[in-house]
């Protein structure tokens, strides 16, 4: 069931990017244009958003636990460095001259759009390649400790 959840979840996120049209780059492109010709309905699904949010969470969190699993995943709050500010403006400097992050534009897969094929294979492979400089990192990290020891 959590799986199947999960499923139910994307797709339902998929058709409200989709039928919102922020899988569109021109209308993320057209938000972030705040000096030419200005399109707010970004705004607006962001607004939509957080009202569904700000409804529901206070139902969530009476919960002891979510339904298809064992308990909430607590995540403690990450601290604010040189990776994590440098990711920030990485994708955003990528969302601004694309358009597109990763939701949109797995969404606009479906409709076959080039650009969004080029993204999200390139967007693949810089997560691929993120995953092995972590190992490495991480593996250089273990080394040098064990060195030491």
């Amino acid at each position: 069931m959590k799986r199947l959840s999960a499923v139910v979840c994307g797709l339902l996120f998929g058709l409200g990017l989709s039928i919102s049209g922020m899988d569109l780059p021109s209308k993320v492109l057209g938000f972030l244009n705040v000096a030419g010709r200005w399109d707010a309905s970004l705004l607006f699904v962001l607004g939509g958003a957080v009202a569904v949010t700000a409804i529901a969470f206070p139902f969530v969190r009476r919960r002891a636990k979510p339904l298809y699993d064992t308990a909430f995943e607590r995540i403690a709050p990450e601290r604010i460095d040189v990776p994590l500010l440098g990711g920030a403006a990485l994708f955003g400097v990528g969302w601004g001259m694309t358009g597109y992050c990763p939701g949109p534009g797995i969404v606009a897969l479906t409709r076959l759009a080039p650009d969004a094929i080029v993204f999200v294979v390139a967007f693949l492979v810089g997560s691929l390649f993120y995953r092995v400089y972590v190992r490495r990192s991480a593996r250089g990290v273990i080394e040098r400790a064990s060195d030491l020891g």
